[in-house]
């Protein structure tokens, strides 16, 4: 557009070849309760515009770094608020004049403006390819989180607006679901619909073909394997009553996915099957399994806690506890595309998440893979294009590969805690895409008992602001460079750095990990890890959904509160655990002013402690280590 006096309202607007909305030019430009989901450049871009009045928008764009959810340029007399910009895959929230923001906090500091605007998943009933839906569930965080704007008074289908006090973000103004009852012995709730212990079953079975979107609500109680089929209703949620502790049990798999789209299973129980815990097949697409645990699954062979076909795309799995089997989450075949692994925590199995033989771009973060046997994460590309986002996880494994990837076209590996205890193992395996990227910033690789922390064979590397902490020795990364047809390795740190021409600004210290045995990767104040990583547009958030620092980030999942440089005394063990855990800090942290450590009474394991450089060190601002009958031994 170039024109004045113009309102644009309750449009949805997918998959542009661009721009989602583009303004070059005019004034007096109103943009309100719209709709977007793009993968290219802005949602909404805006360039030498005079009065520009932009709310309860939902921005939706999940293209990568470069792009943005909102871009201006020149724009003067700006109204901005109640928007959702969400930004999943590494775009800025916004760029205004010569620079981008990433995160949502930045982002209305540098515009004054979007105070009330927010950064959620709008939760749309499709973004698949071809069935793009852009209605919002009825459990979307943009419901009454809108403001109400008066001359808007309808939505995209015509349907009064607002339903609440504040109106919902976005072209879709929703409505509550109806609600059906399951309790399979009326004790807590007595006017149940369904009162069985195959009530679950009877009110999907009752719901299908009806188009009617539902609630179906259960309470506590052992219930009997179920089927969702193709034809139940989109949009339906069945989860469980606030309060409640529902079992789903037995059956080939106890809940199966067959064919059904966009139906969500939230907070049960679900176990004793004979072979998957919760399988999705038949092409069934926008699916959310959330909220569940899933445990004694795949008694007669090697199955998987959440399994899923090739074909069945964009589905997120998020928030679930797999203890169960041989594979925690498992996806097989065929180009699966789109798939949100997310918050989950897996213990004690082979393999934490496998995808084989896959094609398709899938992102898995802010999980917790701990203990595991065999791989962590491994991933393996089948034909055509796959691209996996692999971010905030933290990963422990004791065999193999904490991280294996094999022919991927592209790995961005960003601010994981990644631990292997192997004395052949690996932190990462990416091996042999020729043309493909292996992206990999703000990582900590803590690798024990030799073995190798970093693998890269055939593929570009871009690999900056990682730890790499190899406390008994082993090789710290190892590459094979296809523009030089060469390996470049190092059993040094500083080696590693020369000859792969990497990992200028990385560093080599213990991260303080809060505890190894139990896979509890966050870090403290003290970590060495603090204020060491880069900004990555996008991923503003960290493991636990805290704000990432906007300058200096930590490296790993984890970033620490209290991330200040060293000032003062300090002690070990009172502050720091031994030397090593304090030089890390030293070499982290930097200082502010003169340092004393003192090394009070004991006998301590020196190894090889290497002092590198550290920030803000001068002739004023000293290092002082002193011992006070303390005794250091070991090293060369």
């Amino acid at each position: 557009l170039n024109a004045n006096d113009i309102t644009l309202l309750n449009n949805m607007i997918d998959n542009t070849p661009t721009n989602g909305i583009r303004i070059n030019g005019g004034s007096n430009i109103k943009i309100y309760n719209n709709s977007m989901y793009s993968s290219n450049a802005a949602s909404l871009y805006a360039s030498g515009v005079t009065t520009l009045d932009y709310r309860d928008n939902i921005f939706y764009n999940s293209a990568g770094s470069g792009n943005n959810g909102v871009y201006l340029s020149s724009v003067t007399g700006l109204t901005a608020d109640y928007n959702c910009i969400y930004v999943p895959n590494g775009a800025n929230f916004g760029y205004l004049n010569t620079t981008g923001y990433a995160t949502l906090s930045a982002w209305q500091t540098a515009v004054g403006q979007e105070a009330n605007s927010i950064n959620v998943n709008p939760s749309y009933l499709s973004i698949v390819s071809g069935a793009v839906n852009l209605h919002i569930n009825s459990s979307s965080v943009c419901r009454n989180a809108g403001s109400a704007i008066g001359e808007v008074t309808e939505d995209y289908d015509s349907q009064a607006r607002p339903e609440g006090a504040q109106g919902d973000i976005g072209a879709d103004e929703t409505r509550d679901l109806p609600v059906y009852t399951v309790d399979d012995d009326l004790v807590q709730y007595p006017a149940a619909n369904y009162t069985t212990a195959g009530g679950i079953q009877s009110a999907i079975t009752a719901l299908a073909g009806t188009g009617e979107s539902a609630v179906i609500e259960v309470y506590n109680g052992t219930y009997n394997a179920i089927n969702i089929p193709s034809n139940v209703p989109q949009g339906l949620i069945i989860r469980k009553a606030v309060g409640q502790s529902p079992v789903i049990s037995g059956g080939t798999n106890v809940v199966k996915f067959d064919g059904a789209d966009l139906v969500t299973l939230d907070g049960f129980t679900v176990q004793s099957s004979t072979q998957h815990g919760i399988y999705l097949t038949n092409t069934a697409l926008s699916n959310t399994v959330k909220n569940n645990t899933i445990n004694g699954v795949g008694t007669s062979g090697n199955y998987a806690g959440i399994y899923l076909d090739g074909d069945c795309d964009s589905n997120t799995l998020e928030g679930n506890v797999i203890n169960s089997d041989y594979y925690g989450i498992r996806i097989s075949g065929g180009v699966v595309d789109n798939t949100v692994i997310r918050g989950n925590t897996i213990s004690g199995l082979s393999y934490g998440i496998y995808m084989s033989g896959i094609a398709g771009t899938n992102y898995i973060d802010r999980n917790r893979i701990i203990n595991m046997t065999s791989y962590g994460i491994y991933i393996s590309g089948g034909s055509g294009t796959d691209y996996e986002y692999i971010t905030n996880n933290m990963i422990s494994c004791s065999n193999n590969m904490s991280l294996y990837l094999d022919s991927t076209n592209g790995s961005y590996v960003y601010y994981n805690s990644i631990y292997n205890s192997n004395s052949g193992g690996y932190c990462v395996y990416d091996y042999y895409d020729w043309n493909g990227p292996a992206d990999y910033r703000n990582n900590v690789f803590y690798k024990t008992s030799g073995g190798t922390a970093l693998y890269v064979y055939g593929k570009a590397l871009t690999s900056n602001y990682n730890d790499f902490y190899i406390p008994s020795g082993g090789t710290y990364g190892n590459w094979y460079d296809p523009a030089t047809s060469t390996w470049k390795s190092g059993t040094r740190f500083s080696d590693w750095q020369t000859n792969s021409g990497k990992d200028a600004n990385s560093i080599s210290v213990n991260p303080l990990f809060t505890n190894l045995g139990t896979g509890d990767f966050h870090v403290s104040a003290n970590s060495g890890c603090n204020g060491r990583g880069t900004v990555l547009g996008g991923y503003g958030t960290d493991y636990d959904v805290e704000a990432r620092d906007g300058v200096t980030p930590d490296i790993g999942a984890d970033e620490a509160a209290g991330n200040v440089a060293m000032s003062g005394a300090y002690a070990v063990p009172a502050d720091y655990a031994d030397l090593q855990a304090a030089v890390s800090a030293l070499t982290g942290r930097g200082v502010s002013s003169a340092v004393t450590i003192t090394i009070n009474s004991g006998t301590y394991t020196g190894g090889n402690i290497w002092i590198g450089q550290v920030s803000g060190a001068s002739a004023v601002n000293t290092i002082t280590i002193q011992g006070n009958n303390a005794v250091i031994s070991g090293g060369q």
